[in-house]
């Protein structure tokens, strides 16, 4: 009888979270396009996390970065689309005479800068950000990292505590330099919503527990 009600109370308390993927080469000409199985819905009282991986075969992604960017000395490498949320971006930035650098946030701020891009053939850029919405929708704390060939710059955070979390991210605006194409780019979404564990309302309890009596008498008559 014990290993039963504690068989159901956990099954009652479970909460699933829905980690999907989708992956597609990019084409100049379709510079948005649809994250299918991995677009996200966020509601009140969950935990996300969103990897978006750019893969090049064929030449360096550093073919992204143009010498004459489109404005000034910024040039957008993608932008996250969708309703209700913050609309995260990532910015190419070469501020005055350094090294380019790649910026993440969001419309109205906060920005937080990776750090120079290294040298070199680089084949993989991989950005993956982490947070929760609250139980009165709103963002807390956002943690990202980026990676070049899978070299992680270390974690940074930014605080979205004023940013809403009711909403989706349904599509992925990626741009070339000057939207020139980059070849052999593929790129891969991955997203997870964790729902937090509710408690059930005291009426639900009252049917799990006739549930369990029932299966528990059952197997004594059997």
């Amino acid at each position: 009888m014990k290993k039963l009600t504690l068989i159901a109370l956990a099954l009652g308390l479970a909460t699933s979270a829905q980690a999907l993927s989708t992956s597609w080469q990019w084409n100049v000409n379709e510079k948005t396009h649809s994250l299918g199985d991995a677009a996200l819905s966020l509601s009140a009282g969950c935990d996300f996390s969103l990897t978006l991986a750019f893969q090049s075969t064929s030449t360096s992604l550093h073919t992204l970065i143009s010498e004459t960017p489109i404005s000034g000395t910024n040039t957008r490498f993608f932008s996250l689309n969708g309703s209700g949320l913050p609309s995260p971006s990532m910015d190419l930035v070469k501020p005055g005479g350094s090294a380019w650098h790649l910026d993440f946030g969001v419309s109205g701020g906060p920005w937080t800068s990776s750090g120079g891009m290294p040298t070199g053939t680089i084949r993989e850029i991989t950005l993956t950000f982490s947070g929760s919405v609250d139980e009165e929708g709103k963002c807390g704390t956002i943690t990202f990292e980026i990676a070049y060939n899978g070299n992680g710059l270390g974690a940074k955070t930014q605080d979205w505590s004023d940013k809403d979390g009711v909403g989706s991210w349904d599509s992925l605006t990626v741009l070339g330099a000057r939207g020139e194409p980059i070849d052999g780019l593929t790129i891969t979404v991955e997203s997870e919503v964790s729902p937090w564990a509710t408690i059930p309302e005291p009426t639900a309890f009252a049917l799990l527990a006739l549930g369990v009596s029932a299966l528990a008498l059952r197997r004594r008559m059997a």
